[in-house]
């Protein structure tokens, strides 16, 4: 095995990873219509005291 073909395993697996959390994080980002309606909401005038922290 010559140190380009532990490259390209690197990268591979690496790819695989990112793919994976990738996936993940979508799961976790909830529906776009819950995403609207949050940003809706924020945009109030009414919510002016909450600033996500």
């Amino acid at each position: 095995m010559t140190p380009a073909d532990l490259v390209v395993a690197g990268n591979r697996g690496q790819t695989h990873y990112a793919a994976s959390k990738g996936i993940n994080s979508l799961q976790q980002g909830g529906l776009p219509v819950d995403v609207a309606e949050t940003i809706a909401w924020l945009s109030q005038p009414g919510s002016a005291g909450v600033n996500g922290q």
